[in-house]
């Protein structure tokens, strides 16, 4: 095996489990120093999200990865120590305008992110709100009456939340109505029964992420290990040379990482990101 050059790693049941407190809302203690030792040691940690720029920020500084990071499903990739972005994909205002009269003529669940901030339009508030903001954001929404206010705004992703059930209309509707963007599916896991559809710029996602990264640092995804843990990470670690899935990833995800002589870690509430890194460092001699 050649040395690895980097290692991409998903957030949310990746690093984040649901143990409120020990790994929730941010990595246990065990995890963060690990995170910590592999750095200094020369080995860049890259985070891959679809959670916005502002919500990885907190975290970045705290575990102190001086690397660049992928955040808004691909729309920003961006080192938040030293403030440098390398990319920030802001979805044409009339597609945005498209987007947000389809949510309304279809009664969806909508949020816009802008860089720094989220909004939600006033007649949307639920209790989900509430759940978003304490559990996946750690941040309050901005309430406007209309999302259209913000149309001036340098909006880089809509959010939809839905239930399973649901979320196969979306996407036939959201075809039907030609809206010439990505919409890509994902769930948080201390709130598994809803589902979030990720809508950025067309071809922007976390796999175009990694390779915008990739050619910035001219290094190639043959020494880079990626880890995920539902089925839409693999648009980024097939990528990869090295492929993970953690314990608690979906079946999907398992199925398609044992495939490609990949290894299955423990679950993200066992800290299993460190069983996988432990797997990897022992075999590299890092």
């Amino acid at each position: 095996m050649d040395k690895l050059k980097g290692i991409i790693l998903d957030v949310d049941g990746v690093i984040i489990g649901k143990k409120e407190g020990i790994n929730f809302p941010n990595p246990s203690e065990e995890v963060i120093n690990k995170l910590k030792e592999i750095n200094a040691n020369g080995t860049n940690i890259h985070l891959c999200t679809s959670k916005p720029f502002f919500a990885i920020n907190k975290l970045v500084k705290k575990i102190g990865l001086n690397t660049f990071h992928i955040s808004n499903g691909g729309a920003i990739i961006s080192n938040p120590i030293n403030k440098k972005i390398i990319s920030k994909h802001v979805i044409n205002k009339k597609l945005a305008k498209k987007v947000i009269e389809f949510c309304m003529k279809n009664s969806i669940y909508i949020e816009a992110y802008t860089k720094d901030e989220y909004y939600i339009c006033r007649n949307k508030i639920c209790d989900i709100t509430k759940k978003r903001a304490e559990k996946v954001m750690m941040q309050e929404a901005i309430v406007v009456d209309d999302l259209n206010e913000i149309i001036d705004k340098d909006i880089v992703q809509f959010k939809f939340i839905s239930t399973e059930q649901n979320k196969e209309n979306i996407n036939k509707l959201f075809l039907d109505e030609k809206i010439e963007l990505s919409i890509n599916w994902t769930f948080h896991p201390a709130i598994p029964f809803l589902k979030t559809g990720d809508v950025t710029s067309k071809d922007i996602s976390k796999r175009q992420g990694l390779l915008d990264i990739c050619e910035y640092l001219n290094v190639s995804t043959g020494n880079i290990l990626g880890v995920g843990d539902s089925k839409n990470d693999w648009n980024f670690i097939q990528l990869c040379k090295y492929k993970c899935a953690m314990g608690n990833a979906s079946e999907e995800l398992k199925k398609l990482v044992l495939a490609e002589n990949g290894y299955i870690g423990e679950s993200v509430d066992d800290n299993g990101i460190i069983d996988i890194l432990d797997y990897f460092l022992d075999r590299l001699n890092l």
